[in-house]
């Protein structure tokens, strides 16, 4: 393989200097052994270094010579084996130490073993092995010198194609043209300054320096273009800068350089230096020599692929250049390909060029290179042939591709050679984490320890910085904290990985064996059924096991096969995850993985670890993040000696920490230390190397103050973030000068960057705490220190970016001392967000000794300040506030003002405060957001207040109870014209928009709402006294919302087209909803905008007067209405009005209806709803002629006899719901919809036709089928059919519900090969499963309520254990003994998925499909009893909804 140089010299050397080790030798006790190992040892080395020798050339001569590349994969086999063995022996040194130390302390005496037979003879194979290699390496005749064929690159020129044929590069080129032009000097006072030009192989660097080069506003008096390339050869580039004179000749460097100078010097030069790939600084600053005699302005340019090299050359500006755009992409494809600029003239192979343009992912060369394969080819197929090829099986003759990107990678230290390959494991688009791939290297031993002896961590995330520098990384466009690599480099990456990575998805060529792979990963399903990892078995010496993405929150089910059956076998893993997984336990099996060094159980179910899991002495890395039930460590957790992260963040239910853990001195990640009764904090002090996130837990377990000393958290240097946490509500537990003594110890490095005290018992604060010395501190958290008098003086920590101070109950006065005013710095200089809450006593924030606000602090750089719960806090806030954009003010009834200018202010929130703050606010200039809530006593908005909201965009109003009007009457409103959203919400006083001063009709009354011209939005919310709104609603509106409003009777006539100018109105949402008194809606037509419109529950409302469609002409193609919702509107009689042809979504519930013949052609219609309309008996004879219907559900309609004939007409339906249609006798004339994906059916008990004739079998794309409590299916003994013909094979998931008479499932079930989800509720006599068993595809068993089935299927001895214990996810703990207690909650309850999976809960008439709707039809069945108790599981408990 293409890495093996890199396997050999960062897997077999370490391996050497393991073995000559002493520790290894010492482990060799039998001393007649020691010579003899020492002599295999010898015959290695000299027999690596002969390999080496010729590696070189093998490298070359495998990619032509298939002999060559078995050698190369033998050796790189013999080199994973060699690591195998010897981690065999290292890892039986220590278990026998540590069945040593274990016995000791039992008083029993063991002696270590020896050596041992078995591990001689694995050396002697290895030997024996190696020396086969020798020997077949001098039969294949390699070389100990290779020429590499890496420089056999055609060099570049200056010259470039026709610039017409060059496409996207315009604005790169002008941005280096300005580069150049533009008087940037070098910061050493140089006449020339370098601009360096970045990017991947093939993005276009040549491409973009040529044209720079070659532009004609780019004057200079000397100009030279040379290739580079790899070979760094100053003689040569020194000779191709002359070449420009053609009398220049010699081969003297110093002559040359001397001519050069003379050449150059007084002169304006720009020398193009493309292809560099040298990090040498002597080469480059000896190579520069000559070019300082040039004028000032002169420019070098480099094109380069890794960063490094710019900044070795001291660029003045480094241009990443970017890939194309896919249409650029395709512009330059299209040229090469076809030899035009478009496909007008080859329309069929547009679509196909398209996806090859995409596969490209904008590298110019990509796009080049495939148009070339094409050229002259017009045949569709062998398009598609190169669209699905690999990029190493196109024709290396005719693909520059690969040999551009290979180079990269040849140019790649061996060391990263093999950390790059491995990222071929990921998926093309995968974004990683730099943290998570670093830890997977060094499990897999790819990080090479430096002289120095720095940090693993370290040296990996300087390999990774290196990649990126190289491009083989990028960040992701939309994670910035991730990285993703280009979809070519993906593919280099697989090319020299093959046999080796392996993503389970991948096919690898029908030559190859996964015997090979060693790195394997897979993505993550909802249900990983054990068929997936068949593969997996055969992959012996698989070291990675990776399911991706790498963090998943836990909603993902593994079969346990993988886990009891699998895992066992891959003796070899040294990566292992699990995480994402809802796994309740790790067998303690896990101990057999000797090799293991990374395990991830992250966001698992898992409660407590095995004890084994402490003989798995290589581990480095265990990650328990998110493992909200994990209860304890494994005691003996100690003896993991090389564990260097242990990631327990988010283990809210760990209490306490494992003895003697300050024995794994090698951890650096540890992000909680819980200080328990029996651990004292003094395990701190060997934890030297602890880096990044640390949280002291249960700091009052203290016993002895002076232990804290010993933590020295002053010495961790490293540490990022640390929190200091006592038990909440310590109340008489320390003394406060204990407690004062305690944190002072607890004094941490100045390098810390986030501080957070909870709960300390102190009453003032160490004075080390607010140090200006901690100059990186930019996060501060104090947290419920509920004794403390005082705030630390924190106002000179320089750069301080968030403050946050909650629950200090005793303190009274913020002044002064809180600045920590005495320097000439001003206070908070740094500062932008500030959080005062909880402070219950706090009554004044004041300036002392002598300083005005100015002087002590006006926090210069605050950008949000929030201030919550602080009950008698009285007078102003601080006055200097002047960039302060978000404000917001929570439960400060005694706050009387705001300060007197923010110029800046965006967002405003008030609630529960005084009255008096918003009658006295100051003009705000950039106020745009103002949320006003639970102010006690405002009446309404006064003058004042609507005249210093100048910008305001969004008013939100919610809770004032005294509330009775916005404004009073003849308000001038001009100063919120810019106003687009207003929102009134909860006032039980609220009458009217504006108080009149006249008695009348209050909707004939102006609102003043005319002059909002820019109102977009008006929503009113549970305003009960409201009855009517004013008219003259603004033109503007787009979206009016009103609901909840128990008085409303009329609606303004302004919103109907005759009421407001067609051309003008620009409503286009319409909602009312929970309005029993409004009776109708005014006379005219609905606005021609109105693309929504939702009338629901306004039980009294009687017509709907005119409607939507506009006769005359074609009027009625005008309307633009594509949503209606009518609901609950008993009184009114449906349809009242023509429905428009543009309507897309349909809902009708709890209507008098007797016909649907207004659903007639309605073209656009996708989904249709019709619920609760029990006086409909049929549909129209000739059916729904609604061909591009999608979705329909019928919801209690009882009357209902039929569904639609011609059903089979609808081929674009897919959805089709029938609920609770007790008088339902059969279906559709023709059968069901021929292309149905889902199909349910509840409680339709009277259904005659045998469910034979529905013609199940023949919906072949029908993929979720619900049948509940439905005839005939309610008499069946047995389901489905043994023959498997009554369902069709396409079903992935399967609902039966309510079958009284069903007793066994059938062998037919096995029949359906794409099953993933079957559920089984309330089946009161379900007693056999097929003895067949149950579709291997079966991820998700659901049984609930069926009682005869809880012991068959019990964990313990159930008969039907066997047949469902590998199902990933099995529920049965809803089965239950009692009849009585199914019948009440059965009848009620009828859980079901979504297409998501996500559970929705259905309860009879007057329900929505959010959940339960509080409120039902008068007359209807009543919903679910809020005070029924449910018993349901607990993860499926957040889904009730009472």
């Amino acid at each position: 393989m293409a890495f093996v140089e890199a396997i050999t010299s960062t897997i077999l050397q370490p391996l050497i200097e393991k073995l000559v080790s002493a520790s290894f030798l010492k482990f060799a006790r039998e001393k007649k052994k020691e010579k003899e190992i020492d002599s295999e040892i010898k015959k290695w080395e000299l027999r690596l270094l002969e390999i080496r020798a010729v590696l070189s050339d093998a490298e070359e001569k495998q990619i032509t010579n298939q002999a060559v590349k078995i050698w190369l994969d033998n050796l790189r086999d013999l080199a994973y084996d060699v690591q195998d063995v010897l981690e065999e022996f290292e890892t039986e040194a220590w278990s026998q130490t540590y069945n040593y130390r274990r016995k000791s302390k039992l008083g029993k005496n063991l002696i270590p073993t020896c050596f041992g037979k078995i591990g001689w003879s694995k050396l002697e194979e290895i030997t024996s092995r190696l020396q086969e290699i020798v020997a077949e390496k001098d039969l294949l005749d390699l070389s100990k010198c290779s020429l590499s064929r890496f420089d056999e690159r055609l060099p570049t020129t200056s010259l470039m194609v026709k610039k017409s044929r060059v496409y996207g590069r315009e604005k790169d080129k002008e941005a280096l043209v300005q580069l150049l032009t533009r008087g940037d000097e070098a910061a050493n006072g140089s006449p020339f300054s370098v601009i360096s030009i970045i990017g991947y192989g093939g993005v276009g660097k040549t491409t973009l320096a040529q044209l720079v080069y070659n532009d004609k506003s780019v004057e200079f008096d000397y100009k030279a273009w040379v290739c580079v390339s790899d070979e760094f050869d100053m003689l040569r580039i020194t000779k191709a800068i002359l070449n420009c004179d053609s009398s220049v000749v010699g081969c003297d460097l110093n002559l040359l350089q001397v001519q050069l100078k003379v050449k150059l010097s007084g002169k304006k030069f720009l020398i193009v230096l493309d292809d560099v790939w040298s990090e040498n600084y002597e080469e480059w600053t000896a190579l520069c020599s000559p070019f300082a005699s040039g004028a000032r302005g002169s420019r070098v340019i480099i094109t380069t692929r890794n960063e490094g090299v710019s900044l070795l050359t001291g660029s003045i500006y480094s241009y990443a250049l970017k890939e194309l755009s896919d249409d650029d992409c395709l512009l330059l494809f299209a040229q090469h390909a076809l030899g035009a600029s478009n496909f007008d003239d080859y329309p069929d192979l547009k679509e196909t060029g398209e996806e090859i343009v995409k596969r490209c992912r904008g590298l110019p060369l990509a796009a080049k290179t495939l148009g070339g394969l094409l050229r002259g080819k017009r045949n569709s197929k062998e398009w598609k042939v190169v669209l699905n090829s690999k990029l190493w099986d196109l024709p290396e003759e005719n693909s520059g591709i690969l040999s551009a990107l290979r180079l990269s990678y040849h140019h790649l230290p061996s060391h990263l050679k093999q950390c790059f390959a491995y990222c071929a494991i990921f998926p093309k688009d995968y974004e990683f984490d730099k943290n998570e791939l670093v830890s997977l290297w060094m499990a897999e031993g790819f990080l090479q320890q430096a002289k120095e002896k720095k940090h693993m961590k370290d040296i990996g995330k300087e390999y990774f910085d290196d990649l990126l520098s190289r491009s083989f990384f990028q960040k992701s466009s939309a994670n910035n904290v991730r990285y993703v690599m280009h979809d070519l480099i993906s593919e280099l990456a697989q090319f020299v990985s093959r046999e080796v990575c392996f993503h389970l998805g991948d096919k690898l060529e029908d030559s190859q064996s996964y015997a090979k792979v060693r790195y394997a990963s897979f993505t993550r399903h909802h249900y990983d059924i054990s068929q997936r990892f068949e593969v997996f078995y055969e992959m012996k010496s698989l070291r990675t096991f990776l399911p991706l993405p790498i963090f998943s929150p836990p909603c993902n089910y593994l079969t346990r096969k993988v886990l009891h059956d699998l895992i066992p076998k891959l003796k070899r893993l040294a990566v292992l995850s699990l995480a994402g997984y809802c796994l309740v336990e790790l067998p303690s099996s896990i101990c057999a993985l000797k090799h293991l060094r990374y395990l991830n159980l992250s966001y698992t179910e898992i409660e407590v670890l095995p004890e084994s899991l402490c003989e798995v002495f290589r581990l480095q890395t265990l990650k328990l993040r998110g493992c909200k039930k994990l209860i304890k460590l494994p005691i003996g957790i100690d003896n993991l000696i090389n564990l260097q992260c242990l990631d327990i963040s988010g283990t809210n239910s760990l209490q306490e920490m494992p003895p003697q853990i300050g024995n794994l001195t090698n951890l650096y990640t540890l992000p909680k230390f819980i200080i328990g009764k029996g651990l004292g904090i003094r395990e701190l002090i060997k934890l030297s190397h602890l880096q990044g996130q640390l949280n002291i837990i249960g700091l009052h377990n203290v016993v002895d103050v002076r232990d804290t000393k010993l933590a020295i958290l002053k010495e961790k240097r490293d540490l990022s973030e640390l929190s200091l946490e006592w038990i909440h509500n310590v109340n008489g537990f320390q003394s406060e000068a204990r407690e004062l003594q305690l944190l002072n110890l607890l004094e941490p490095h100045q390098n810390l960057q986030k501080l957070s005290i909870m709960s300390y018992g102190g009453t003032t604060f160490p004075s080390w705490l607010g140090d200006h010395s901690f100059s990186n501190m930019v996060c501060l958290q104090l947290c419920d220190c509920h004794k403390t008098t005082s705030l630390p003086s924190l106002g000179q920590l320089p750069v301080l970016r968030d403050l946050s101070i909650k629950g200090m109950e005793r303190v009274m006065t913020v002044g002064a001392e809180f600045l920590g005013v005495g320097s000439f710095v001003k206070a908070f200089p740094s500062l932008e967000g500030l959080i005062i809450e909880d402070m219950l006593n706090w009554k004044q924030w004041s300036w002392f000794n002598g300083l005005n606000q100015e002087e002590a602090g006006e926090f210069p750089k605050l950008r949000e300040l929030t201030i919550i719960n602080c009950p008698i806090l009285v007078g102003m806030l601080p006055s200097c506030l002047p960039l302060v954009k978000k404000l917001s003010i929570y439960n400060c009834p005694q706050l009387v003002a705001l300060p007197e200018s923010l110029p800046y202010l965006c967002e405003l929130i008030v609630e529960g405060c005084n009255v008096t703050i918003l009658n006295h606010m100051p003009v705000m200039p950039s106020l745009t957001t103002l949320k006003v809530r639970s102010i006690i006593g405002l009446v309404s908005l006064c003058r004042n207040s609507l005249q210093a909201l100048v910008a305001l965009k969004d008013l939100e109003i919610e809770n004032c109870n005294d509330l009775m009007y916005l404004w009073k009457d003849g308000t001038d409103l001009c100063e919120l014209a810019r106003m687009k959203h207003l929102e009134i919400k909860k006032f039980e006083q609220f009458v009217s928009l504006v108080e009149l001063e006249k008695s009348g009709d209050v909707e004939q009354q102006p609102s003043g709402l005319q002059c909002l011209g820019s109102l977009n939005n008006l929503k009113i919310d549970h305003c009960r006294k409201l009855v009517s709104l004013p008219g003259g609603l603004p033109y503007s509106i787009r979206r009016l919302e009103i609901s909840q409003c128990d008085s409303l009777k009329s609606m303004p006539d302004g919103m109907m087209m005759n009421g407001c100018n067609s051309s003008q109105c620009l409503l286009e949402e319409l909602l009312i909803s929970w309005c029993p008194s409004l009776r109708s809606i005014p006379i005219g037509m609905f606005p021609i905008t109105l693309k929504s419109l939702t009338i629901s529950w306004c039980t009294n409302l009687e017509n709907l007067h005119g409607g939507f469609v506009y006769h005359g002409g074609d009027r009625r193609e005008l309307s633009c209405l594509e949503h209606l919702t009518i609901e609950g509107l008993p009184r009114l009689l449906f349809p009242a009005f023509e429905l428009p042809w543009s309507l897309k979504t349909l809902e009708i519930g709890y209507c008098t209806m007797h016909s649907l013949k207004t659903l007639c052609d309605l073209s656009h219609l996708t989904e249709l709803e019709i619920s609760g309309c029990s006086m409909l008996e049929s549909f129209p004879e000739m059916g729904l002629t609604t061909p591009n219907l999608i979705s329909l559900s019928i919801w209690k309609c009882e009357n209902l006899r039929s569904l639609p004939n011609h059903m089979d007409c609808l081929v674009s339906l897919q959805e089709l719901s029938v609920y609770h249609c007790h008088s339902l006798v059969s279906f559709s004339k023709g059968g069901l919809p021929p292309n149905l994906i889902e199909f349910q059916i509840h409680y339709c008990e009277n259904i005659t036709e045998s469910m034979s004739d529905w013609g199940l079998h023949t919906l072949i794309f029908l993929k979720r089928l619900v049948i509940e409590c439905t005839s005939p299916c309610t008499n069946m003994v047995s389901f489905p059919d043994d023959e498997g013909q009554l369902l069709p094979t396409s079903l992935t998931s399967l609902y039966i519900l309510t079958l009284k008479g069903l007793k066994s499932i059938s062998k037919g079930l096995k029949c359906l090969m794409s099953l993933e989800i079957l559920m089984i509720s309330d089946c009161p006599k379900l007693c056999l499963f097929p003895k067949e068993g149950f579709p291997a595809t079966l991820g998700s068993l659901h049984i609930e309520f069926c009682p005869l089935l809880k012991k068959q299927c019990s964990r313990n001895n159930g008969c039907y254990w066997s047949k469902i214990a590998l199902i990933p996810h099995i529920v049965t703990s809803l089965l239950i003994e009692s009849e009585q207690e199914n019948q009440n909650l059965s009848a009620k309850l009828c859980w079901f998925w979504r297409h998501d999976n996500k559970r929705i809960l259905k309860t009879g008439p007057g329900t929505r499909r959010e959940g339960v709707v509080k409120q039902s039809l008068a007359g209807a069945d009543n919903v679910l009893s809020e005070k029924q108790p449910l018993r349901v599981e607990p993860q499926l408990s957040n889904f009730c909804q009472s």
